[in-house]
């Protein structure tokens, strides 16, 4: 009898085994149309992913994953373009400018390290 805890706190109990579709369904029939994947104590799984146990689960669905994927590549092209920009700030001589770049780059590189785990 899996005990489900959901990010909110709420607990969902069934009486046998069960999927994460079939969570989803319990939760709202749209949640279930919308569902992509679940993480099942923080490892994803897919849908048709048999829970037997105590556990705790995230549904992450198509519109969450696709707008929070587009927003990341957004700030990647900015933050890109940023570098680009300053990396050819360095050509001029002014030591003001060149400093300037530098730690900006430095910056940048700090941001997307916490974004995409890259270093």
């Amino acid at each position: 009898m899996p005990i489900i805890t959901l990010p909110d706190g709420n607990n969902l109990t069934f009486p046998d085994k069960v999927t994460g579709l079939d969570v989803a369904e319990k939760i709202s029939k749209s949640l279930a149309k919308q569902a992509m994947i679940i993480s099942v104590d923080g490892e994803l799984k897919d849908l048709d992913f048999l829970i037997k146990k105590d556990c705790s689960i995230k549904i992450y669905t198509s519109k969450k994953y696709i707008l929070k994927n587009i927003a990341k590549l957004l700030l990647l092209y900015s933050l890109l373009n940023i570098i680009l920009f300053n990396i050819l700030g360095l050509i001029n001589n002014n030591n003001f400018t060149k400093l300037y770049c530098i730690i900006t780059i430095i910056f940048i590189i700090i941001i997307l390290n916490y974004i995409y785990n890259i270093i």
